[in-house]
């Protein structure tokens, strides 16, 4: 279990054991079971490949509903979230091609 907790980025002394880094983030965001976590890992990474992004960090899953809210698989949501660096960050990208 964790918690989103806000300013806290300069306090040494806070509340918890991890804190996400700053920066810029590829997300995909998506509805259904948990089975389809390593496509998206895929969809992510053939996208900065494409777009020369350097994945800086490890991946991210968050739960936004899971099993813990529903019985049915097909109402989880769910997000993913790769730091990335590279030329084209900074720069929008049209179009959904993630």
């Amino acid at each position: 279990m964790f918690f989103v907790l806000e300013g806290l980025e300069d306090d040494e002394d806070a509340p918890c054991d991890f804190m996400l880094e700053g920066g810029t983030y590829l997300v995909m965001r998506y509805r259904g079971p948990y089975e389809q976590n390593g496509a998206i890992y895929e969809q992510l990474l053939s996208y900065a490949a494409l777009h020369c992004l350097e994945i800086a960090g490890p991946p991210y899953k968050f739960y936004e509903i899971d099993n813990r809210d529903t019985a049915d698989p097909a109402e989880f949501l769910s997000r993913i979230e790769m730091r990335v660096d590279g030329p084209a960050v900074g720069h929008p990208i049209s179009g959904n091609e993630a």
